[in-house]
């Protein structure tokens, strides 16, 4: 999985303007995150949110911004190829790996609501 597609669905999905939920499942050594966090993780991205995030920079080595830790503001740096799974607004948009296939199932990625529905459930799949 290429990291230009990665950030292709970052940015695409960040434009509609909704939170942009990222899924890390390991650490990687050229990260910059409080070093206490828990794996599996989710990080939250938006251009409207409660805090803003003005200097939130999707690059092409990743993810720059300032995201609050405990009501701390933090520098972090989330490279494209540690991003497992995207979404927003309860939907899943993009798995990126076979180990974040593993970690979705298990409501890592929960909706802030369930909206009722009687159609079936999506199936999840890699993508290529």
């Amino acid at each position: 999985m290429t990291n230009t597609l990665r950030r292709a669905v970052f940015e695409a999905v960040l434009a509609t303007g909704d939170m942009v939920k990222v899924l890390l499942v390991k650490t990687h050594p050229d990260q910059l995150l409080p070093a206490d966090l828990k794996y599996p993780l989710t990080l939250h991205y938006g251009l409207v949110m409660p805090v803003s995030i003005p200097d939130l920079d999707s690059g092409p080595d990743g993810i720059r911004a300032t995201l609050s830790f405990d009501r701390t503001p933090v520098r972090t740096f989330v490279p494209w190829e540690t991003v497992e799974a995207i979404q927003v607004d309860g939907v899943l948009v993009c798995v990126f790996s076979a180990d974040a296939a593993v970690v979705v199932p298990a409501a890592v990625f929960k909706p802030e609501s369930s909206p009722p529905s009687s159609a079936p459930a999506p199936k999840l799949g890699l993508v290529p």
